[in-house]
């Protein structure tokens, strides 16, 4: 298959290759559009031919009862539901006006896009940046949960591999030494020369990552990590689209628009998930650092803490979801005042799917056991380390 494809190459997917590769020797320049080809698709030969010969050649997919399938004949005008199609202009192997034609094979409703560029250019854009109609990009620059997620990626190396398994260990020694950069995403140990951790963040990247989550005023919440930076309230993001405006603002609470159905809201709000992976990514990255590395909690405030101290602020900050304050309120429960005061109703805590980004309410489906019940996990863990005061129940 990935031979039938790259036979379906544009020219300029094709002579620049030659040009460069075959005539002039240079080495190929990594190109991410080209990587999924490196992928190949294994079918039986009888597979292969088949959907090429049918599909392809004959086009009998858009004939009614054309194509049969276990003996059942294909017919894609009996298709009622919703069909959305999303072509681009200089795609060689999908060309759009072949794909437009398909608007008219279906009985339900019908929305056909044309986007800019090419097969997968059209569709896909380098992290952080947005494809325009003509072909070019721009960047975006938002202060999302996303920039934090590189974080995230701090995963500690078992010792056994590198002692059992010496070949490994030689390999892996001469990829670390010539490999230009590797080295950086890796902490060694001085003492046995192997890496003790894998992180995409080296020390002083980290620092400046962490400056920003732990700022009060940007990430930092009084019930963990927003997905949204707080900036965004007094500087939205505005980018023009060929036209049209997009607009990000900070919205801690419920949606505004109807995106997404309005009712999953990523600009703002408390996802546990996401504080729940930086919790124990924090704790992998203590585990190698270790004490002597510190960052200021919260960013201003000249308090240092290790990166242990911060995950355990991070968890206590999201336990006080939970938990009563001074007044005997939960902040979970909002302002309803049955929630908050009926005997009850008051200890019987829901899992919502996410929470206000400033005051801590439950909002969007309320029976999220799935993620918002890692809570368990973090009261478990803090009775593990033999710590008390998270009791979440009555008196909690």
């Amino acid at each position: 298959m990935a031979t039938a494809f790259n036979m379906l190459r544009a020219n300029d997917l094709i002579w620049s290759f030659v040009v460069n590769n075959y005539l002039l020797g240079k080495e190929q320049v990594p190109f991410d559009l080209l990587f999924w080809n490196s992928d190949s698709t294994r079918m039986p030969a009888a597979m292969h031919s088949f959907y090429l010969r049918k599909m392809y050649q004959e086009n009998l997919l858009a004939t009614p009862g054309g194509i049969s399938l276990a003996g059942t004949p294909i017919d894609l005008s009996k298709i009622r539901t919703p069909t959305f199609i999303l072509s681009t202009r200089e795609d060689h192997i999908a060309p759009w006006k072949s794909t437009y034609a398909a608007t008219r094979l279906y009985s339900g409703p019908v929305k056909f896009v044309l986007s800019a560029s090419g097969h997968i250019a059209g569709v896909i854009s380098a992290p952080g940046s947005v494809r325009k109609r003509d072909g070019s990009t721009f960047t975006v620059r938002a202060r999302s949960m996303v920039g934090l997620l590189p974080i995230f990626a701090a995963v500690q190396f078992d010792a056994s591999p590198w002692e059992r398994h010496p070949m490994f260990s030689k390999r892996a020694r001469w990829y670390i030494e010539n490999k230009p950069g590797v080295a950086d995403f890796l902490h060694i140990l001085p003492t046995t020369e192997r890496p003790s951790l894998i992180s995409l963040v080296g020390k002083s990247r980290l620092r400046r990552l962490l400056s920003c989550m732990l700022d009060e005023a940007e990430f930092l919440s009084p019930y963990g990590l927003r997905s949204l930076s707080r900036y965004h309230r007094e500087h939205p993001l505005i980018v023009d689209l060929d036209g049209q405006g997009a607009r990000l603002d900070y919205e801690p609470g419920e949606s505004r628009t109807g995106l997404f159905g309005g009712n999953s809201n990523w600009r703002g709000p408390i996802w546990f998930p996401l504080n729940f992976l930086a919790i124990e990514s924090l704790r992998h990255l203590h585990a190698s650092f270790g004490e002597d590395f510190t960052v200021e909690l919260p960013t201003g405030s000249g308090k240092q803490a290790s990166l242990e101290q911060v995950s355990e602020e991070l968890e206590r900050r999201l336990l006080k979801l939970f938990m009563r304050d001074p007044d005997g309120r939960r902040p979970t429960l909002g302002s309803n005042p049955l929630f908050q005061h009926d005997g009850a109703w008051r200890d019987s805590l829901l899992f919502h799917e996410y929470f206000h980004g400033d005051t801590g309410e439950g909002l969007g489906a309320s029976h999220q056991t799935g993620w918002t019940a890692l809570v368990g996990a973090l009261v478990a863990n803090r009775r593990l380390r033999g710590e008390t005061g998270c009791v979440i129940g009555e008196h909690g």
